[in-house]
């Protein structure tokens, strides 16, 4: 499990080690110092384990392992967050282990707001997955499923190390690969390499992209849009998980870039992440805009249902709608979703 079943605007994940002392959270004003330190930042590394319930009813361990140097890159904001889990980060696991399911208060479980079932055919691709944590996590839920982690090039060695700390019949089934945003000859390397074409032509294979901590630049958003975009051309969709730092600013992304790459982009949950209290493994919580909350977890899809690419599936899929696992819930919150219509 991954936080507490009390509330979901109170959750915190526990996937951590012995908490220490709380430090201060930083200042928006101090991301910039912020990204520039992490180049030459250096911490213990350490292993973080947890046990999770998959989709076939067994139990399955997950372990990451955080800190180390943070390496260089080129790529903007690659190295914020890379050694450590991020508040948007512990969004999505929390919600993934059922506080949606008390957010939309219905008693619900982790494995099903992924594809129902043990994963046979799914195919899981983290974005800017840094240490891995949620792609791992979503691959333990789904033990017959293939995971990507992807990232920058630079700092796949991160994801490397996590891959090489669980049990062999997790790790067998991830590999890390290199994704800038916005190179779509690199998304087409990925599922060519994880024969997702074929796959997709026979109708058992599906592709869900997986995100969490991959907000934190603006210049990011629209090579971000454009990845989004190839991934449901492709015929996949996207879970992320996004903790609001300047929603003046990170609004676009969510309103407007989507929208004009043709995407579909709906709010399936919103709460609050408090500060960690182990801040060596888990990145500071940081907000400019406060208010009723802090975090939230986006569904994206094609706009059109439909694919655009040769990979494409016009069909309609609702394994790839977690709500309708909710039995009644879709109903009630129809008239709320479509759009991110909070703004």
């Amino acid at each position: 499990h991954f936080g507490s079943r009390s509330k979901p605007t109170r959750t915190r994940a526990r996937f951590r080690p012995q908490p220490q002392t709380q430090s201060a959270g930083c200042t928006m004003g101090d991301r910039l110092d912020l990204a520039a330190d992490t180049a030459a930042a250096s911490s213990p590394e350490r292993q973080l384990r947890s046990t999770v319930a998959t989709g076939s009813g067994s139990i399955a361990d997950v372990s990451v392992v955080t800190g180390g140097c943070v390496p260089a890159s080129a790529v903007p904001g690659a190295g914020v967050a890379s050694t450590r889990i991020s508040p948007d980060a512990v969004a999505l696991l929390d919600w993934l282990r059922g506080a949606a399911g008390d957010y939309l208060g219905k008693d619900t479980s982790s494995r099903v707001v992924l594809p129902a079932g043990d994963g046979e055919g799914l195919l899981l691709l983290e974005l800017g997955c840094g240490v891995g944590v949620v792609g791992l996590t979503c691959a333990a839920l789904k033990p017959r499923a293939r995971l990507v982690l992807t990232d920058a090039p630079e700092v796949l060695s991160l994801a490397d190390r996590s891959i090489a700390s669980n049990d062999h019949d997790l790790a067998a089934r991830c590999i890390a690969r290199p994704l800038p945003f916005g190179d779509e000859g690199a998304l087409r390397e990925v599922l060519a390499e994880m024969d997702y074409s074929s796959g997709r032509d026979s109708g058992s294979a599906h592709l869900l992209a997986i995100g969490a901590g991959i907000f934190y630049w603006e210049c990011v958003f629209v090579p971000l849009a454009k990845t989004l975009e190839d991934i449901c051309s492709a015929g996949g969709r996207a879970l992320l998980g996004y903790f609001r730092r300047d929603w003046k600013v990170e609004r676009r992304l969510w309103t407007k870039l989507l929208p004009q790459h043709g995407l579909n982009v709906e709010v399936l949950w919103e709460g609050i992440v408090p500060a960690p209290q182990d801040t060596e493994c888990f990145a500071p919580v940081c907000t400019r805009t406060p208010g009723e909350w802090n975090a939230r977890i986006y569904f994206v899809t094609s706009a059109s249902g439909e694919s655009k690419g040769s990979l494409g599936d016009s069909s309609p899929d609702h394994k790839f709608q977690p709500w309708l696992a909710y039995n009644g819930a879709l109903t009630r919150r129809q008239g709320k979703q479509g759009s991110d219509g909070k703004k």
